[in-house]
């Protein structure tokens, strides 16, 4: 099972990260899921990737804490 997870850095980038549920160390993910700087493009990527996860059964849990950020 993974966890995944979502962040924003202050140079407008946008990473997804991942963590098999027995690990305590995030990884981030490669290609258009790791520092983009295309909101919808990310996003895109992002839901293909969990929609893959979850359709196998391997997500544990989503969280977006990109969406969460002040600007």
């Amino acid at each position: 099972m993974y966890h995944i997870k979502t962040t924003y850095h202050p140079s407008g980038r946008f990473t997804c990260m991942e963590r098999h549920e027995n690990e305590s160390m995030w990884r981030d993910l490669r290609g258009e899921l790791f520092g983009n700087p295309n909101t919808a493009g990310f996003y895109n990527a992002v839901s293909q990737y969990v929609e893959k996860l979850r359709s196998v059964g391997l997500l544990a849990s989503f969280d977006d804490l990109a969406s969460r950020v002040e600007e």
